[in-house]
């Protein structure tokens, strides 16, 4: 039993302008590594616990 990603979620749970907010970071210059560790974040969380935080489609292959 396999599982296959089709479409991935069209936002993330938490927005940068969130994560800026609470971390008080006023410059732009960890936006790249913010977003990657937000959806890092949200990666790692719907693996542990097997649920999808955002609407997102997945295909099942059975052997």
């Amino acid at each position: 039993m396999t599982y296959a990603s089709i479409t991935s979620p069209a936002a993330e749970a938490l927005t940068l302008a969130d994560v800026k907010a609470h971390l008080r970071l006023e410059d732009g210059n960890e936006d790249p590594l913010l977003a990657a560790l937000i959806a890092t974040a949200r990666e790692h969380l719907e693996r542990s616990t097997g649920l999808c935080l955002i609407t997102q489609t997945w295909r099942l292959y059975l052997d």
